[in-house]
């Protein structure tokens, strides 16, 4: 009976430890091409590697030390380059989960030769079993 009672204490310590935190990771974003050219690579400006161009999705980082990001797309013959601006909000969620990191107010910059560019925040909420917020930033370009 003492040795139930000890694994029931502790069994419960464990789950009174446990915290759910929100998603704290950089945040990125999918890249949806809507365009004629071909590219081998993208180059991120303060960045280093190269995102491949040929996979079935493209996942762009973004910068959280700055409001900026600019990436230069680099085919055969010709280079092409996407900047935009955003809005960045830190959120102390609680001191075992530290900050969590949400982006808004996209804009594309004038340095950008893609004929049109389109930000889309798609917001995934659930309440059970667990709740969690997490937003899905995607760019859709059009040459």
């Amino acid at each position: 009976m003492k040795q139930s009672f000890k694994l029931l204490c502790l069994f419960t310590f464990f789950l009174s430890s446990c915290t759910l935190c929100e998603d704290t990771s950089e945040p990125a974003a999918n890249l949806v091409p809507y365009i004629t050219e071909e590219y081998n690579y993208i180059q991120a400006i303060n960045a280093t590697g190269k995102i491949d161009m040929t996979l079935q999705t493209v996942s762009l980082p973004l910068n959280m030390n700055s409001d900026t990001c600019t990436y230069l797309f680099y085919g055969t013959n010709h280079t092409d380059t996407l900047s935009f601006k955003y809005r960045r909000a830190f959120d102390f969620e609680s001191k075992q989960c530290g900050f969590t990191i949400t982006l808004h107010s996209f804009e594309k910059l004038s340095t950008t030769t893609f004929d049109s560019v389109a930000f889309t925040i798609l917001d995934y909420s659930t309440e059970f079993p667990i709740n969690v917020n997490e937003n899905d930033y995607q760019i859709e370009i059009f040459n």
